[in-house]
């Protein structure tokens, strides 16, 4: 019986997420840039940004829960956060 890889949802696909992070000003910036939008410095450099958003919040105190997906997750891209509670 063949044995099928477990789907990856397209928002968390490694091969299709690309992020910039700004040795300048340290933000992180979903593409491939040359220069941070925010202060302008061109010395930047790729960064996960799926990583970037599971290790940030982390730094700060802050917790994190991974969910099962579920329709109204992915109609928003598959991330959510609550920032306030």
């Amino acid at each position: 019986m063949e044995q099928l890889a477990p789907e990856v949802p397209d928002a968390l696909d490694p091969k299709r997420v690309v992020g910039t992070r700004c040795r300048g000003c340290d933000r992180v910036t979903a593409g491939c840039l040359d220069r941070c939008p925010m202060c302008g410095s061109t010395s930047v450099y790729s960064v996960d940004p799926v990583n970037e958003l599971v290790e940030r919040p982390a730094l700060t105190g802050a917790s994190l829960e991974f969910v099962e997906p579920f329709e109204e997750l992915r109609s928003v891209g598959e991330m959510a956060a609550l920032l306030r509670n």
